[in-house]
């Protein structure tokens, strides 16, 4: 058995990408709780004046989880949160999500009639262009719509 040198190479690459992205959240709550003078005298988190913070950046994180969640779990995530989350701002956003993951779907379902229909390749190749369109739309949108999130919450 022979193991891939370039996909191990890949793999501890995504590794130490993931731990960098994990540190870089953490630093960044940290300098956001030194702008809004979220630390004492010896530069530790105070956790009493820390709590209204970490509220809003977790209701941030869940709110732009569930528009993230189209590149791992695209409907799962969103349900679970909707359901699980007493809160309405999450609960709001977990809501559009789900209809954001659901959209490709449903527009999927004309798509594969008029494939099946059609009478010429060209009217294929053009209704799964069509399709792809509208799945590249849903998945930018996702995307801004985390990202816009991500920075009401900061």
């Amino acid at each position: 058995m022979t193991i891939n040198k370039t996909l191990c190479i890949q793999c501890i690459n995504y590794y130490i990408t993931f731990w960098a992205t994990v540190k870089s959240i953490f630093y960044y709550i940290r300098k956001q709780a030194a702008k809004r003078n979220h630390l004492d005298v010896n530069g530790v988190l105070c956790t009493k004046s820390l709590v209204k913070m970490e509220g809003l950046i977790v209701r941030g994180l869940l709110s732009s989880l569930c528009y993230f969640s189209i590149f791992f779990a695209p409907f799962l995530v969103p349900l679970i949160v909707w359901i699980a989350v007493r809160d309405d701002y999450v609960q709001g956003h977990a809501k559009k999500a789900i209809l954001s993951h659901i959209f490709p779907i449903i527009a999927a379902i004309p798509v594969v009639y008029f494939i099946i229909t059609a009478n010429h390749a060209g009217s294929v190749i053009g209704f799964v262009l069509l399709f792809v369109v509208v799945y590249l739309g849903v998945f930018v949108y996702n995307i801004y719509k985390g990202i816009m999130t991500l920075r009401e919450a900061a």
